[in-house]
């Protein structure tokens, strides 16, 4: 049974009221009750006193008369018993006198042969009152007990006024209590359950919509207390919500057309797979299909998706129209708060036009990394080509004009330009190669790639080679591998830009037919797999989940395009093979990739005439690590005039410099050396001699140089290989500048 808040508060403030009233009334009665009994108690002893003192004379003389005169000063209606005894408790008289034979109390005896004082009882229907009767003979002489006077006063009249106070303290009780019930309902009415059942019928109406954002409390009628502050909130909470529910209607319009305005379809499903919401491009693309399974002709993707909450994959599916294209599916598990499994959200990316750009962002990505391989391969094909220029020139200077080996020296030198040529242009230069899948050894692919991937990752990192000694035969094109392993080489030199270690392994494997779907390999059997780890700065979780995913990328903006792992792993898939990553901030990264094994005219150089370039006496101070570079600038020099002191590297060049200081003039340093770099030993030298020239040289080419800083700018540069002509001119020039 529903009862009302009215009831709810007045019930018990009644009970309480009713409570209070009743306690009172019983604490008044009992205090009146105490009170009146006092009163009798001490009427008995008066009464019995006077009795004492009035019959003494009378037993003192054994007269009867005298006695039965002093009964008068107790004749009240009250008394209901008096009784006079000799000191031996021998009746004298009594009155009335049918209750002459009445025995006096057996304590009362016990008590006054004890005791003098008075003696009370009490009982039910009356109180018995003994007072001892004392007379002395003569003046002077002590009293003496010559008998006892006993007198019962009746307690009907006590509790007929006790009664009679019950009755009218109840009666009042009950008076107020009413009274205070009924203003108390009346108070409750008036200030709490009328006002709450005005904001009840507000909050229906607000509920039902007939009243949104219009409740007006008045503030004359519900000011100044905690439910006017109610009445109050609500009015602005009314007020907001419905301001908030206009903006919320207004967001979820603008929500819907950017939904349809995405360039992606989405959809959402029931915990089934059925469809229940699709956005504009859906339906452009699929028109309206029941089930997600029936686009990607995958009965299972659901099932899938149900367990491992998240699933991707890409597949070729017909649209609406029966037309073909690549998509991208990525499916969401949406749960509920007890994490059970509600329904799915999906979204689907159109492939088709990326498939095609990606052959080209492949093209542009090995573009870059054959011009960064360049950079890494100039520095020692660089230093062979000028010991070949150098002393190609020199020999072609010492023959005469006629000298019939003449010819073969051009030929040799016009090749070693040819080279030269090369590696500049190798970072312009890069041709598209056509897919050609053949039986290739992924061990001999990864030597070949050796030397290359030193140069690319640099100096600062080690590069590790560990082959297995089994013969690992693929059908593959050797030239995606190739890329396949140069990228992952970038991105793990990015990785540890204070260098690290690059590990690189091969060992060959067999997938059983229950692990194909732990490796996310198509058929079991015989497979390669290939790592490579670094010791670099690793990622978490969420990075590693998204790498694979197109143009997603961590480097700054401008330094990659987000693709390069999508490729490699594009071309893993293409060979029927899989790529996973295992890494961990902090503690480096590891690629593994499992691929399936295979089952059964010249130009000629016009050279200068040396005879034009000036010359000079000056003391040089030549520092270069390789010999033959070494040997070969130093006869370039001393042919045309010049005293030169050697250096082998960095080092001895600040310690010769140091002791020959007075004397140098100008300073020729290799950028890269052994102990001590050029950059560093020209710094010391420097602090002995701040006005010394200096020419520094380098096989590296010269943005790779600028780029890592290794010399300072405004400083002459002499890239390798150079011919002798140019080598003097840019020594004569620093020299006179």
């Amino acid at each position: 049974m529903k009862i009302s808040l009215h009831l709810k508060i007045l019930i018990p403030l009644s009970l309480v009221i009713i409570s209070i009233s009743s306690v009172s009334t019983y604490f008044f009665v009992n205090s009146h009750r105490q009170s009146i009994e006092k009163q009798l108690i001490a009427r008995g002893g008066a009464l019995s006193y006077a009795m004492s003192k009035a019959a003494a004379e009378g037993i003192a003389r054994e007269d009867l008369d005298l006695i039965r005169k002093a009964q008068h000063i107790i004749n009240a209606e009250d008394v209901t018993l008096v009784q006079v005894y000799t000191n031996l408790w021998d009746m004298v008289d009594s009155y009335p006198f049918s209750r002459f034979r009445n025995p006096p109390d057996s304590d009362a005896i016990d008590h006054f042969r004890e005791s003098d004082f008075p003696f009370f009882r009490e009982f039910k229907e009356n109180y018995d009152f003994y007072e001892p009767i004392t007379f002395a003979p003569f003046t002077g002489s002590p009293s003496a007990t010559i008998g006892f006077v006993r007198i019962s006063l009746s307690t009907s009249g006590m509790n007929r006024e006790i009664r009679k106070s019950l009755s009218a303290h109840i009666t009042a009780s009950v008076i107020t209590a009413v009274i205070s019930i009924a203003v108390l309902s009346f108070l409750i009415t008036r200030i709490i359950t009328r006002r709450i059942g005005d904001l009840r019928k507000n909050i229906l109406l607000f509920r039902d919509g007939t009243a949104a954002g219009a409740f007006r409390p008045d503030p004359s009628r519900f000011a100044g207390d905690e439910i006017g502050d109610v009445f109050a909130e609500f009015g602005r909470m009314s007020r907001d919500i419905t301001e908030k529910e206009g903006r919320l209607i207004e967001s979820k319009e603008k929500t819907d057309a950017l939904f349809d305005r995405v360039e992606h379809a989405i959809f959402r499903t029931d915990d089934e797979g059925r469809i229940i919401e699709t956005n504009k491009k859906f339906r452009e693309m699929f028109g309206s299909v029941e089930r997600i399974c029936v686009i990607m002709e995958d009965v299972d993707c659901i099932i899938r998706a149900f367990f491992e909450k998240k699933i991707s994959m890409e597949k070729k599916v017909k649209g609406k129209d029966g037309s073909e294209f690549f998509i991208a599916l990525s499916l969401y598990a949406g749960t509920d708060r007890a994490g059970n499994v509600t329904g799915f959200d999906g979204y689907i990316m159109d492939m088709t036009q990326q498939k095609r750009l990606e052959e080209i962002l492949l093209h542009r990505q090995k573009m870059e990394a054959v011009g960064t391989l360049a950079g890494g391969v100039a520095h020692d094909f660089n230093n062979i080509l000028t010991a070949i220029i150098g002393y190609g020139n020199l020999l072609l200077m010492k023959m005469g004009r006629e000298d019939h080996l003449k010819h073969y020296i051009e030929q040799i030198l016009s090749v070693s330009n040819k080279a030269a040529n090369l590696t500049r242009n190798l970072l312009a230069f890069s041709r598209k190669q056509v897919i050609n899948p053949r039986p290739v050894d992924l061990n001999m692919i990864v030597k070949n790639l050796e030397n290359l991937l030193a140069r690319l990752i640099g100096e600062d990192i080690e590069l590790r080679i560990r082959l297995t000694d089994e013969n690992l035969v693929l059908t593959a094109d050797s030239s995606q591998i190739e890329q396949v392993l140069m990228n992952l080489a970038t991105n793990a030199r990015d990785a540890m830009p204070g260098g690290g270690t690059l590990t690189i392994e091969t060992v060959p494997v067999v997938i059983t037919g229950a692990n194909c779907n732990i490796y996310d390999l198509e058929d079991p059997g015989a497979y390669a797999m290939i790592s490579v780890s670094d010791s670099g700065t690793g990622m978490d979780e969420m990075t590693r989940e998204k790498i694979f995913e197109p143009f997603f990328t961590t480097k700054e903006t401008g330094k990659g395009t987000g693709l390069g792992l999508s490729i490699i792993y594009g071309i893993i898939r293409q060979h029927k093979g899989n790529i996973s990553v295992y890494s961990e901030p902090g503690r480096g990264t590891t690629f593994k990739i499992y691929l399936p094994l295979k089952t059964s005219g010249a130009l000629e150089t016009q050279t200068e005439d040396l005879s034009e370039i000036k010359g000079g006496t000056e003391t040089i101070l030549l520092a270069e690590d390789d010999a033959a570079v070494r040997n070969t600038v130093r006869e370039m020099l001393e042919r045309s005039g010049y005293d030169i002191i050697e250096a082998r590297d960095g080092e001895e060049a600040s310690r010769v410099f140091k002791e020959n200081a007075g004397r140098i003039r100008l300073v020729i340093l290799d950028v890269i050396m052994p102990k001590k770099n050029g950059r560093e030993a020209y710094r010391e030298i420097r602090e002995l001699a701040p006005h010394v020239k200096a020419v520094f040289m380098s096989g590296y080419t010269d943005d790779i140089i600028h780029r890592k800083g290794m010399i300072e700018e405004g400083l002459e540069y002499l890239q390798k290989p150079f011919t002798p002509e140019a080598l003097l001119r840019k020594v004569r020039e620093a020299l006179d500048s």
